[in-house]
């Protein structure tokens, strides 16, 4: 019997062979341009390549040859090149007008823009329903840009209390943001840019409720996971880490972010969102997770039993006096059901009810803590207790709706 005929390849397998033929010819073509920025050739090349890229694919980034890969490396890196330089030119573009952020849809994907900070807001505040009601979230985004539409559009129409922190390694890309927003009598108060490299960003890190990391800032896997890395050394527990990443062919435009990155470095994935429209970015969605020491200061489920609980805590008292503060979060005088649901929902206390784990407490400080943990040195999940002297920074700000 002669030898067997050679297995043909399946529709699904010919179709991303065809896929990387075109993508392998858009490389060689974008390759010899003698410059990338903007012009009609340069803009027809790339409008192809995302065209080519943006319909879902089985293709498995991880799994190229390792010609395919160095081609997607490169890729990516004449793609990134390529942005920074469309967004140089429309920032200055529209500088020089006079209401700049009045005529940022002459930017050619700004609805892009519009949907995926749409997209990343509603993720946010469903997640997190807290997010919602806070007047002012402490927000930072990493990578912003000389074109920083993503911390605009938050600003403008999601966040409209809230100051962003805006950080970036490249001076020109933040003197081109800030004559940009300087303009808008608003933004100019709540957008503030920060020249430098964000491994050399540490304490700051802590003060943000929700940091978001750019699809650019970190090219390669081992430097991105580097960056996510010193971000969970540095973010507040609890805090909220929005990391832009892209899936399937989209991998050829943008690096590719593996969910395990976030959870093996520090952060729990709450949920991954992978757009098949014109938005090209997938979102991850990480929460800081707590050490061992810093279990969840005020949440509903505690050990045992909430209101056996409270009653230690509070000794039996329904109403306390100016003297009986109590070492349970965020405060007490008035009606101890009240208070607790006031913090547990996350609300602004009054002057009057402020004093949490303070020096004069129902008996002392550390009795209350042991009778509460009752000598346990590590809580198990879902046990976290309203009542530790060490409580996670500021609290307020990392007291979430989900643990």
């Amino acid at each position: 019997m002669g030898d067997q005929e050679e297995q043909q390849p399946t529709l699904e397998e010919r179709s991303v062979l065809d896929l990387l033929q075109k993508i392998n010819k858009l490389h060689a073509e974008i390759s010899k341009l003698q410059s990338l920025s903007p012009s009609e050739k340069v803009n027809g090349l790339f409008t192809e390549l995302v065209t080519t890229c943006i319909p879902p694919s089985t293709i498995d980034t991880t799994k190229l040859t390792k010609a395919d890969n160095s081609m997607r490396s490169d890729l990516i890196n004449l793609c990134g090149k390529a942005e920074e330089l469309l967004e140089r030119h429309y920032s200055t573009l529209l500088s020089e007008k006079e209401n700049p952020l009045d005529h940022l849809n002459l930017f050619p994907y700004y609805s892009n823009y519009l949907k995926l900070s749409q997209l990343e807001h509603t993720i946010l505040t469903t997640r997190f329903p807290h997010t919602a009601h806070s007047a002012a979230l402490k927000v930072a985004f990493i990578g912003s840009g000389p074109l920083p539409l993503s911390s605009v559009v938050l600003a403008k129409h999601h966040m409209q209390s809230s100051v962003i922190h805006n950080y970036d390694v490249d001076p020109l890309a933040n003197s081109l943001a800030m004559r940009l927003t300087s303009s808008d009598g608003d933004l100019s108060q709540r957008m503030v840019f920060h020249t430098c490299n964000v491994m050399d960003v540490t304490s700051q890190l802590k003060d943000y409720d929700v940091v978001f990391l750019a699809t650019l800032v970190g090219m390669g896997k081992d430097e991105k996971v580097l960056i996510i890395e010193h971000l969970a050394n540095y973010m507040a527990p609890l805090a909220v880490l929005m990391v832009r990443s892209a899936t399937g062919a989209r991998g050829f435009l943008y690096p590719v972010v593996d969910p395990n990155d976030l959870q093996d470095h520090g952060f729990e994935l709450i949920s991954a969102f992978h757009p098949t429209d014109e938005v090209i970015n997938s979102v991850l969605i990480g929460r800081k997770k707590l050490s061992e020491k810093q279990e969840v200061c005020c949440h509903s489920q505690v050990i045992g039993n909430t209101d056996e609980v409270i009653n230690s805590v509070f000794n039996g008292r329904k109403k306390l006096s100016e003297k009986q503060e109590v070492c349970c979060h965020s405060q007490v005088i008035g009606n101890t059901d009240e208070v607790i649901n006031s913090v547990l929902m996350g609300k602004k206390l009054s002057e009057k009810q402020e004093v949490c784990c303070h020096s004069q407490v129902i008996g002392n400080t550390d009795e209350v803590i042991n009778s509460v943990f009752n000598g346990r040195k590590k809580l198990p999940e879902k046990q976290e207790v309203c009542c530790h002297s060490q409580v996670i920074g500021n609290g307020s700000a990392n007291i979430y709706g989900e643990v």
